[in-house]
């Protein structure tokens, strides 16, 4: 139980107990213990007059003692204590108590020794009461009161020292010390560490100067313009000060190029933070903060009612419970991060947040109101979750990804969505909370290729110009595709009717879905039906066992993995297999033969094939078809029909069969077929070979005179085809300027080059050879019969010996060689015999090659 203890005024001894006590000496030479507890001790009445020597012992606790005017002794032991000097009078000049002092010294109060004391305080009042307070390594707190010029020292610790009367002179020293000053002519210090520094009732003339350490310089009530690009701030001069803190009051605050921190509580500020990578902190204020250039942070989550503008710099907006009727959140220039919870709070109306230009990220969470969000010029990423009330999000120029969760009870439409341009990507989720009867989420693509998936309700997606992939899900949705190639998608469903004829004959998630300008249709994994409509549609029906039914126009039917029905409908129509995995087998003419992705395939009014970029085979029917080996080394029939056959990429084989075809060979080494009719042979890039092997009598093949050439050959034309394959009977093979590779095979061929460096190969049979002008080569070899040259060219033909053993040089190949008039003849035995026109044995020592 606390005890009152009260001496006399003589020499009084006074024991306090182990509570909080109250001991006053009532004069005389006292001594006072605390013992425990909280205690107070008071000497005197009146402390100055009183000249007895005190002996005060606090013992354990937080202990308080005023002090008096005679020679004394404190201890306040253990805990935290104080000692305070009061005096109404005015009649100490000066007060003097170091805290670092253990022996007697001259506090202005007598010769006192303080041990065992944390804090100092003084209220004194009267002309030149002036106060010095020391404080030691302890955690001090220093307080003076009156109207005296005071000095506190806080030296070591993390101290606490206040002053309230102006015009005085605080030093924090080592520690992160927090100083408080009232009113004008105040020097506050805070020197080593992180320090606090406040400064109330202000009108100027103070300096303040953080020292070392990160230091915050506090306002309370602050009203006027705190201009840091100033010598003088408000009439105050201020060094070494990184935080900036004001709660309440109506002002201007203008930034430097450094990096700063401001924190405010509810003030009425306009913000300029100006260049440097700023943070600024904001709780329940109002105005308008523009943070400038620099990459900077703002922390406004806690009720700010301030317009923010990141302005130039990679900023960070953090808003939440934003509260401000027509507030804005404008990122500005640069890659900025916008996080905005519970916008619209309190019932505030109108808020708009802007990314501006760069790349930005958006989040906004729980808006309780209608909102407005525009990412701005950029690829951006926004983010809208548990919105209950209607949302704008405009993605603006660039390839943004926008996702909308919404929850709403009941409006017209959920959320307006408009990607802007740019390829964007924008999703939508819908949780209803009571009524939702015709609500759905309206999406605009914008100019781009754009990628949008609706809710389960009844949306509006519209991709406006571009190539874009529209997904309703559930609902009656309206697909607007707008300008360029677009897709209705329903990857999400197990097995799907869908007809873009009549939105009544549509089935499952289909069911009621409206199709404006768009061309294609993308299927589920399971069994799907699609009808086309008289456009040229592209119908993908992805896995399962589809039925793909084309309509007027020139369709692209893709069935992916299953047995898949096929039907072009009128037009002419192709089935593509280029998302197939594996090279396949089709054959229009016996579907049994089929194999991969084509495995079951059955094709109704299909004139196309479209292949894999892998190595396939193709083969065509009766009618008029167009085969695409795509990439990868093909075999592409045509069969009966004016076919055409497209090779692409590959080392490819065409044979056109029946029919006046065309075959393109596209890049690679290619072997080209026509077959019966007169056909086209595109070689492409490449060293492309017209064949002839399969012919049943000796042609003639001229590559420049269509006309001329008989038979099979007969009508044929050549492009980009370098080189010639003959049948196994006697053949006539003209070739062009190009570089040719004119090849007899069996029979007696006449080989003939033309211009150009050609390489005539007579095979099997009694072959003439005319390489005509140009560098040529005459190969002849063992098997190959009796061959003439008739019109070699020393030093600039040459021929090529293949397969003789032991003839390797030209003085091996001279012992075979005999000169029989003006030509040259080899005979090497088995019936090979090369004569070679118009030369000498000699002349021929360098135009020999062996390989």
């Amino acid at each position: 139980m606390m005890a009152t203890i009260t001496g006399t005024s003589g020499n009084d001894t006074l024991n306090g107990t182990a509570s909080d006590d109250v001991l006053s000496g009532m004069g005389g030479n006292d001594v006072m213990y605390g013992h425990g507890g909280d205690d107070r001790f008071r000497q005197a009445p009146d402390e100055f007059l009183d000249t007895g020597r005190s002996n005060i012992s606090g013992g354990a606790g937080n202990d308080y003692i005023e002090a008096d005017g005679g020679d004394d002794i404190y201890d306040g032991g253990a805990g935290n204590d104080s000692l305070d000097f009061i005096d109404f009078h005015g009649r100490p000049s000066r007060t003097v108590v170091d805290l670092r002092i253990t022996e007697a010294q001259n506090t202005g109060w007598g010769m006192d020794r303080i041990t065992g004391i944390e804090n100092l305080g003084a209220e004194i009042y009267g002309t030149n009461a002036n106060v010095w307070f020391g404080g030691n390594a302890a955690a001090n707190r220093l307080t003076s009161q009156g109207n005296g010029f005071d000095t506190l020292y806080g030296f070591g610790g993390n101290d606490t020292l206040s002053a309230y009367s102006g015009d005085d002179h605080l030093y924090g020293g080592a520690g992160n010390d927090s100083l408080y000053a009232e009113k004008t002519g105040n020097r506050l210090y805070g020197e080593a560490g992180d320090d606090w520094i406040e400064l109330d009732q202000s009108s100027g003339g103070n300096l303040i100067d953080g020292g070392a350490g990160t230091d915050t310089l506090s306002h309370e009530d602050f009203n006027g313009v705190f201009d840091l690009n100033q010598p003088v701030t408000d009439g105050d001069t201020i060094r070494g000060i990184e935080i900036f803190g004001f709660d309440g009051g109506t002002m201007t605050i203008r930034g430097t190029a450094a990096a700063e921190r401001f924190e405010l509580n509810g003030v009425a500020a306009t913000i300029d933070s100006g260049a440097g990578n700023d943070y600024i902190k904001d709780s329940g204020s109002t105005g308008t903060l523009n943070a400038g250039s620099g990459d900077d942070f703002l922390d406004l989550f806690d009720s700010s009612r301030l317009d923010a503008y990141g302005g130039e710099g990679n900023d960070t907006i953090d808003m939440g419970w934003a509260r401000g009727t027509g507030l804005v959140a404008d990122g500005g220039a640069g890659d900025d991060y916008l996080n905005i919870f519970n916008p619209g709070y309190l019932g505030a109306t109108g808020q708009r947040f802007l990314g501006g230009t760069g790349n930005d990220t958006i989040e906004a969470g729980s808006a309780s109101t209608a909102i407005s969000i525009s990412g701005g010029e950029g690829n951006d990423a926004i983010t809208v979750t548990g919105s209950e009330d209607w949302v704008q999000v405009y993605g603006d120029a660039g390839n943004d990804i926008i996702s909308v969760d919404v929850r709403i009870s009941s409006r017209a439409s959920a959320a307006l969505i408009d990607g802007g341009a740019g390829n964007d990507t924008i999703s939508a989720r819908f949780g209803v909370i009571g009524a939702a009867n015709g609500l759905g989420v309206e999406m605009r693509g914008g100019l781009g290729n754009d990628f949008m998936t609706g809710t389960d309700f009844r949306d509006t997606l519209n991709g406006g110009d571009g190539n874009d992939t529209l997904i309703g899900g559930a609902g009656r949705d309206v697909h607007i595709g707008g300008a360029g190639f677009d897709f209705a998608s329903y990857a999400g469903a197990q097995g799907v009717t869908v007809s873009m004829l009549n939105s009544s004959h549509s089935t499952g998630i289909a069911l009621g879905d409206q199709f404006t300008d768009v061309e294609g249709l993308i299927g589920s994994s399971g069994n799907d039906v699609f009808t086309a409509n008289s456009q040229n549609n592209v119908l993908r029906g992805m896995g399962g066992h589809d039925r793909l039914m084309a309509g007027a126009g020139a369709d692209t039917l893709d069935g992916g993995a299953g047995r898949d029905t096929l039907d072009g409908g009128a037009g002419f129509d192709a089935v593509t297999y280029m998302s197939s995995t594996i090279g396949l087998t089709v054959n229009l003419g016996n579907t049994a033969s089929s194999t991969g992705d084509a495995t079951g395939d059955q094709y109704i009014g299909i004139e196309t094939i479209l292949a894999t970029r892998f190595a396939d085979r193709l083969y065509g029917d009766t009618s008029d078809n167009r085969l695409n080996g795509m990439a990868g080394n093909d075999f592409i029939a045509g069969g009966a029909g004016q076919d055409v056959l497209i090779g692409e990429a590959g080392n490819d084989q065409l044979d056109g069969g029946l029919g006046n075809d065309q075959l393109q060979g596209g890049a690679g080494n290619d072997t080209l077929t026509g077959g019966v009719g007169a056909d086209l042979l595109n070689g492409g890039a490449g060293q492309d070979f017209a064949n002839y092997a399969a012919a049943t009598v000796g042609l003639t093949i001229h590559m420049t005179m269509p006309a001329q050439s008989t038979f099979m050959a007969n009508g044929d034309r050549f492009v980009d085809v370098e080189g010639v394959l003959g049948s196994n009977f006697g053949d006539k093979v003209y070739g062009d300027a190009a570089n040719n590779q004119l090849y007899g095979m069996g029979g007696n061929d006449l080989l003939s080059g033309a211009a150009g460096a050609d390489w005539l190969i007579g095979g099997i049979g009694n072959d003439t050879l005319q390489g005509g002008l140009g560098g040529d080569h005459f190969v002849f070899g063992r098997g190959f019969a009796r061959d003439v040259v008739v019109d070699f060219q020393d030093n600039l033909d040459t021929i090529r010996l293949q397969g003789f053993a032991g003839v390797t040089n030209f003085a091996q190949a001279r012992s075979h060689a005999t000169q029989q008039g003006q030509d040259v003849v080899f005979d090497f035995g088995g019936g090979d015999v090369l004569t070679v026109r118009n030369t000498t044995i000699g002349a021929l020592a360098d135009d020999l090659a062996f390989a």
